[in-house]
């Protein structure tokens, strides 16, 4: 990367994580967009694009499917987030392989991407290979099934931005306009603090979340 950039003409700035980061997915992943969010500092910069794909989403679909998602959860990558811009996600992998083939480009392959010790390398390698075999379109199913819960999840959204700013002040849960709400929307709200922590999350955990909170609410 460091090469091409440099036979181009284009600054290459690069870190090397702290040993104290934990080598799992999500660890890996906070670690990275610190990284993004400091050479956007770095460089006063506009934004950020990063090259995730439409596979990359199928992927991301299905393992929050897995791991027992919301509907939230479903939309999978967002082409926006903040200052993030993601170009490449309505672009198929094999699309990205062949434009690499035909301008004489050799991407670098981290070869961590082979171990299935990972769960997403896991998914990729093992699990989705399956799935074509029941329905060879599986990644366009899933990427469908992420668009309708972005449309689905905008109507929510039309209902809870009118109650949101009187629940969540601050960044806080405000108990007393918390304690009104009715149980699946204290649990959407639950989930949408943990995710703004930037927390690995499943359904398991918001619901523990959400009977400590009932149960000391109630002792009040």
């Amino acid at each position: 990367c460091k090469i091409f950039a440099n036979s181009r003409g284009i600054e290459f700035y690069t870190k090397t994580a702290s040993n104290v980061v934990k080598k799992t997915e999500n660890d890996a992943r906070i670690a990275r967009y610190e990284f993004f969010e400091e050479a956007y500092d770095e460089y006063d910069a506009d934004a950020v694009f990063t090259a995730h794909n439409y596979d990359d989403n199928a992927e991301t679909v299905l393992y929050r499917v897995i791991k027992g998602t919301g509907i939230t959860g479903l939309k999978g990558i967002s082409e926006k987030r903040s200052y993030f811009y993601r170009p490449l996600l309505k672009t198929r992998r094999s699309e990205i392989v062949d434009y690499c083939s035909q301008h004489n480009l050799t991407p670098n392959n981290d070869s961590s991407n082979s171990n299935t010790v990972y769960r997403r390398n896991y998914l990729r390698l093992n699990v989705l290979p399956t799935l074509e075999k029941i329905n060879p379109n599986i990644k366009d199913a899933l990427n469908v099934l992420a668009v309708n819960a972005t449309s689905d999840n905008a109507i929510i959204e039309e209902y809870l931005k009118n109650i949101r700013p009187n629940v969540i002040k601050s960044g806080k849960l405000v108990s007393v306009e918390y304690a009104k709400l009715s149980r699946p929307v204290k649990l959407r709200f639950l989930y949408e603090y943990i995710q703004s922590l930037d927390l690995d999350y499943d359904y398991k955990k918001i619901c523990e979340i959400y009977d400590f909170i009932e149960k000391n609410i109630g002792q009040r």
